[in-house]
């Protein structure tokens, strides 16, 4: 599905919100001493986050872990268009 930010402009009531699950790479850091041949071997990392999806523009996806009743949001997460490779509805 190809998500974009007008649908969800029109949301009035904050548990509209569609609740959705992010498959996206980011980047991965490792520390400690260790030899080359580990390091060019490591990469980038797959995630997941679940959460409302917020706004879906051409740069970004952000979704928020937590609604409250007068429709305040905490704990969000902006993840770049770029970095995903899925976005998946799930049901409420």
């Amino acid at each position: 599905m190809a998500w974009t930010d007008k649908p969800l402009q029109r949301i009035k009531d904050s548990r509209q919100y569609p609740i959705v699950e992010i498959t996206w790479r980011d980047a991965a850091c490792y520390g400690g001493w260790d030899w080359v041949a580990p390091y060019r071997k490591k990469g980038t990392k797959e995630c997941r986050s679940v959460g409302r999806l917020i706004r879906a523009d051409r740069k970004e996806l952000v979704i928020v872990q937590s609604i409250d009743a007068e429709g305040r949001v905490s704990d969000g997460i902006s993840i770049p268009r770029s970095w995903t490779s899925r976005v998946r509805r799930l049901r409420a």
